[in-house]
């Protein structure tokens, strides 16, 4: 673990969007867990559905997202261990591309929050 750490540090992209990263989950699970009994025992997280009770969903499965991107960025970060000495690059768009799925999973967790407070 302590090489990974030492080998992901060393290019600055990759460091920083782990971290952003990171961050951002922590902040959306503080959201959820500050907010969690104030919230009502269904909210609407399947907007794509028609409308209706097949929009709405039990309050614990707005951790759903949170844990999904939470792998995301476990899984990246050991695929860009291995590459990064191949195609830096890739390591970097892998790396990039999770801060932007944590980012928006930030929003979707605010914006679920926020609509029902």
């Amino acid at each position: 673990m302590s090489a990974l750490i030492k080998q992901l540090s060393s290019d600055k992209i990759v460091w920083w969007s782990i971290l952003a990263s990171l961050g951002c989950l922590l902040l959306s699970l503080s959201f959820i867990f500050l907010f969690y009994k104030a919230l009502p025992p269904v909210l609407p997280l399947y907007n794509q559905l028609p409308w209706g009770t097949e929009r709405l969903g039990p309050k614990l499965r707005l951790l759903i997202p949170v844990v999904i991107c939470f792998a995301f960025l476990l899984s990246n970060a050991i695929i860009s261990n291995y590459v990064y000495e191949k195609i830096p690059v890739l390591a970097r768009i892998l790396n990039v591309t999770t801060f932007l799925i944590a980012l928006l999973t930030a929003v979707f967790v605010f914006r679920i929050i926020r609509l029902v407070i």
